[in-house]
């Protein structure tokens, strides 16, 4: 079987959780006597290929206009090479831009190829961040941050325009595809709804691999706590932690902070962090993370939403004990409450900080939970047993015709 993995942004694995899921995948496919390519829009402004000596781990084809993705050169040239290549399935790992999937559903159309479209954001993501608390990089005072919320509710009531949008995509997306892979059954309720859909058959749920091979065990945990993300105001939120830090860090000086990532508002939260006088944490920009891993005690996810929360699995197979707030709903994939690790309301930061004090002075408890996060996600995500659920969804998708839903 020939397979396009198609995306934005190109395959580097150093990039994010989504580029190093879908090289794992391309390698497990081709393993398996599967043919596979990607395809990719642009080059990571973050860290391109020629900075890093990463090279593609199969064949990349990157579409001529990088700005437009749904436009007429873009069109014959993937059309073209999805011909040339013979290709039977194209993956679309980036369902919720809009006008990319447009351009896969168009090829598609085309092609007569299969299309397997892949939601790796929380369906409600807009509709969570609409109201979601203002950042506190912007709005120091707890006044101004309740009457700009308030504002929101009064002058806007809902979200609307988001809502509409939201729906029209993910309708189009479902009567046009072969399948809607999402990452959890979790959310399957909330697409169904905003899609405004009566069948759901071709709503499928696959969650994301663990990216890294560890068999043995990752020895002494230094006091670090882990944070690793894009520096992203609207959905990363890493302001929250050093606001989180803030109340511990006099307490605690045996202990630190350990950022990973890089983006436009770093500078912002390191200034943040010197606003603050907070001595003890550490900014260690773009790079790859399995040290962090190894040496961290906790990683601490501090979104308003996400898909499925990559870095938690990964942490978790190393032994870090997570938390998260429980704003999407795959997260009850990964943590089991007081077991694996713990969930918190949003976006209580004073609650956080008092489960995150619970953890840092409970050796104990803490390497219990160690345990109890790597032998889950070993065996609920391992790249085996994700690669098969893909495998059993090629099939059946080329075996047998999905029954088109009419458009309401």
């Amino acid at each position: 079987m020939n397979i396009v993995i198609a995306n934005v942004l190109d395959f580097n694995p150093q990039i994010g959780g989504l580029e190093r899921v879908s090289c794992n995948l391309a390698v497990e496919f081709g393993r398996m006597g599967h043919i596979v390519y990607f395809v990719a829009m642009r080059e990571s402004p973050y860290t391109p290929y020629s900075q890093n000596q990463c090279k593609p781990v199969v064949e990349q084809m990157m579409l001529p206009n990088p700005l437009i993705a749904n436009c007429e050169e873009n069109f014959f040239c993937f059309t073209n090479y999805l011909v040339e290549k013979k290709i039977d399935i194209l993956i679309n790992q980036a369902a919720e831009t809009a006008e990319f999937s447009n351009l896969c559903m168009a090829v598609k159309t085309k092609t007569k190829i299969k299309l397997l479209s892949v939601l790796h954001f929380d369906p409600a993501r807009n509709i969570k961040l609409y109201y979601s608390d203002p950042s506190l990089l912007f709005y120091r005072s707890w006044v101004v941050r309740q009457i700009f919320m308030l504002l929101k509710m009064v002058y806007f009531l809902r979200p609307k325009r988001y809502k509409r949008d939201l729906s029209k995509l993910y309708h189009q997306l479902y009567v046009e595809s072969d399948a809607v892979v999402l990452l959890s059954d979790h959310f399957k309720p909330t697409y169904k709804k905003i899609a405004k859909l009566h069948d759901i058959s071709k709503l499928k749920s696959i969650p994301n691999s663990l990216t890294f091979s560890v068999s043995e065990e990752t020895g002494l945990k230094e006091k670090q706590i882990l944070w690793i993300g894009r520096f992203q105001i609207m959905q990363k939120r890493p302001e929250r932690l050093v606001k989180v830090w803030s109340y511990l860090e006099a307490k605690y000086p045996d202990w630190h902070v350990l950022f990973l990532g890089d983006g436009i508002y770093r500078p912002k939260v390191e200034q943040y962090v010197r606003r603050l006088g907070l001595k003890n944490i550490r900014f260690g920009g773009f790079a790859d993370p399995e040290e962090a891993y190894r040496k961290s005690s906790i990683i601490c996810m501090t979104s308003t939403y996400e898909g499925f929360g990559l870095v938690l699995t990964e942490a978790m197979q190393f032994g870090v004990v997570p938390m998260a707030f429980s704003s999407f709903e795959s997260i009850d994939d990964i943590i089991k409450e007081g077991v694996t690790g713990y969930k918190i309301k949003p976006y209580d930061l004073k609650q956080y900080a008092r489960q995150l004090e619970l953890l840092m002075t409970d050796e104990n408890r803490r390497s219990q939970m160690a345990q109890n996060a790597r032998k889950h996600v070993t065996e609920k995500f391992n790249v085996e047993r994700i690669t098969q659920q893909w495998i059993t969804l090629f099939e059946q998708v080329c075996c047998s015709t999905c029954s088109e839903l009419p458009i309401l």
